[in-house]
């Protein structure tokens, strides 16, 4: 995705997402510093809820949301580099599971920060933890 800064991409996404019938969506790189509810609502629906984190400059930027139909969020997390949401089903009847989406730093500078952040987040959860996003490493 190269932003939601245009009314074709979001759009496309708010497509994908009816098509899909997605319940949690992630996406980074939305190139977004002040993302409103009602582009939120465009995207996914109103039946979503969401945390993100801006943009730094020209790049970055994250959205999670989801179904408020199906999750209960019960905790969230924003740091440097990425955000973090605990979700259980709303009836109860499932464990709760962290997801935690990251927008990785692009200058080398900044890349030790960003792995000290990645541990720390670990280290709170102290259980089961989806890490996704742009990483912007190269192992």
């Amino acid at each position: 995705m190269h932003g939601l800064n245009s009314r074709a991409r979001c759009d496309v996404v708010r497509e994908l997402v009816l098509h899909e019938r997605a319940c949690v969506i992630c996406l980074v790189e939305t190139k977004v510093d002040v993302l409103i509810t009602s582009m939120v609502y465009d995207l996914m629906g109103t039946y979503f809820d969401y945390l993100s984190l801006p943009a730094m400059g020209a790049s970055g930027g994250i959205l999670v949301g989801w179904s408020c139909q199906l999750w209960a969020r019960s905790r969230t997390i924003y740091l440097c580099f990425s955000a973090s949401v605990v979700l259980q089903t709303v009836d109860g009847a499932t464990p709760s599971w962290s997801m935690c989406t990251i927008y990785g730093p692009i200058n080398e500078a900044s890349k030790p920060d960003f792995l000290t952040e990645l541990r720390d987040v670990n280290n709170d959860y102290g259980g089961e933890l989806l890490l996704l996003g742009d990483f912007n490493m190269i192992y």
